[in-house]
């Protein structure tokens, strides 16, 4: 097998460990695989901003083009990707798990906007898109509609969704992690109804004046 000094390395190795390249008078890249990698991914890193802008722009410009690329390339290369994905799954377990943890901690307004919507998808509720992670993040800082506690604050739908609510921020109250186990799926009357009449009234004076996902404590004075 014919051999070839790399430019950068000044090693020499076999032309299989060389890239392609049309514009040479051998057909072969002048750098070997790994020294075009290493000059690759310092490029990348010292002009990572003009790179990504240029690929956003493009994108951008292109966007049906790049779609129907993308749906191609999937097509094609559908079993090898799985195949891949398998293998690199099995290889990094604790790597993935790691990254998932702390991705998971570090959003938790997101991961929580989208397991809610998640479960929502399955019971097929109407969906107007505002229960959003920005919508996780301000009624969570809001205390309890029941007790007052600020302490294991969740989101909870006022109308249940197995009982035909939606899943919308015209639809969410902050319960405590208590209050919100004994609501479960309670319909809102029933649920008022099995409490003090004076306590019902204050909680039923909060849950509806929630508009436009925003909490509105100061109507309650009035």
């Amino acid at each position: 097998m014919q051999r070839k000094i790399c430019s950068k390395c000044k090693i020499e190795k076999d032309q299989s460990e060389f890239y392609k390249d049309r514009s040479s008078k051998d057909g072969l890249h002048n750098r070997c695989k790994l020294c075009r990698k290493e000059y690759d991914r310092n490029r990348y890193i010292e002009n990572r901003d003009k790179i990504t802008e240029r690929v956003r722009e493009h994108q951008q410009k292109n966007r049906d083009k790049v779609l129907e690329q993308k749906r191609e390339y999937y097509h094609k290369n559908r079993d090898k990707k799985a195949e891949y994905d398998k293998k690199y799954r099995q290889k990094n377990q604790d790597k993935i798990a790691e990254y998932n943890k702390k991705y998971q901690q570090e959003n938790k307004d997101i991961v929580n906007a989208v397991a809610a919507r998640r479960r929502a998808k399955k019971r097929n509720a109407p969906d107007d898109g505002t229960w959003t992670a920005e919508l996780e993040k301000l009624i969570r800082n809001q205390p309890c509609t029941v007790c007052g506690t600020t302490k294991n604050i969740e989101l909870d739908h006022i109308q249940a969704l197995d009982l035909g609510g939606s899943h919308s921020a015209l639809n969410c109250m902050p319960l405590c992690r208590s209050c919100n186990s004994s609501k479960n799926s309670k319909s809102v009357e029933d649920w008022l109804g099995s409490m003090e009449t004076m306590q019902a009234l204050i909680v039923a004076r909060e849950i509806f004046y929630i508009r436009d996902g925003k909490w509105n404590q100061d109507s309650l004075q009035n």
